[in-house]
């Protein structure tokens, strides 16, 4: 059972981390050195606070809570390494070459918004510009003309595919039948509409001529996605 201590370490932990975002602007320590900090506060509670996924979540919520706040963790330390990388970007890149970076459009259901955040900083660390209404969005702007134009002018188009995704109405079909006429616009065989199945939901007939990639049945779904879009990007 997880103890109380442990509890108020996953809270003190995430205060520290909200305390340390909001000095990141500030003059007291440098950015890059302010998300190193970050990251090794998330690595040292990763690796002194286990939770194993064996263990039932039905002892109290005590149990919960430290699961919750965990399970917030490992998208959060993606941000930092994520972010950190753009601090150092302008040296590494004068040391290797890396693939023009593409504008890829993100399409997800907003139960499937965790692993949204995943492959956007995943594209974003390895030097591409994808676009999520999570972050991309500007307030007070007409969100659906905003949308509708970042899937137009997009060189690639994601679609995040679940068991939520894939029954739910609303705006996510509009954008995934919007893709599927950029899809017809260009020569066959160029590589523009990617499915990214997330879990063991049935794939739309429609997207089925589509070579997607399977998360529950590769190992690396993400350096796929990267592949793909790369394998364009480095002939241009």
């Amino acid at each position: 059972m997880v103890s109380k201590k442990k509890s108020r370490m996953s809270f003190e932990i995430s205060g520290e981390l909200e305390r340390l975002m909001e000095d990141i602007g500030g003059a007291s320590r440098s950015k890059a050195d302010a998300l190193r900090h970050a990251i090794n506060i998330v690595r040292n509670y990763e690796r002194n606070v286990r939770f194993s996924s064996n263990e039932p979540l039905n002892q109290g919520m005590e149990s919960r809570i430290f699961f919750e706040e965990r399970s917030n963790l490992g998208p959060r330390l993606m941000e930092f390494r994520a972010a950190l990388d753009e601090v150092k970007r302008p040296r590494r890149r004068a040391n290797r070459k890396t693939p023009s970076p593409a504008k890829i459009f993100i399409s997800y259901a907003r139960e499937d918004l965790k692993a949204a955040r995943k492959i956007y900083w995943k594209l974003r660390h390895r030097g591409h510009e994808p676009w999520m209404d999570d972050y991309s969005l500007t307030k007070g702007v007409d969100w659906q003309e905003e949308v509708s134009k970042a899937i137009s002018t997009s060189e690639f188009f994601v679609a995040v595919l679940s068991k939520a995704s894939v029954s739910k109405t609303g705006f996510v079909q509009v954008e995934v039948h919007k893709a599927s006429e950029e899809q017809l616009k260009r020569p066959e065989g160029v590589v523009y509409f990617i499915p990214f199945k997330i879990d063991d939901c049935e794939v739309p007939k429609k997207l089925n001529k589509l070579n997607y990639i399977d998360c529950t049945t590769t190992g690396k779904p993400y350096m796929q996605l990267i592949e793909a879009v790369e394998s364009v990007t480095s002939k241009i």
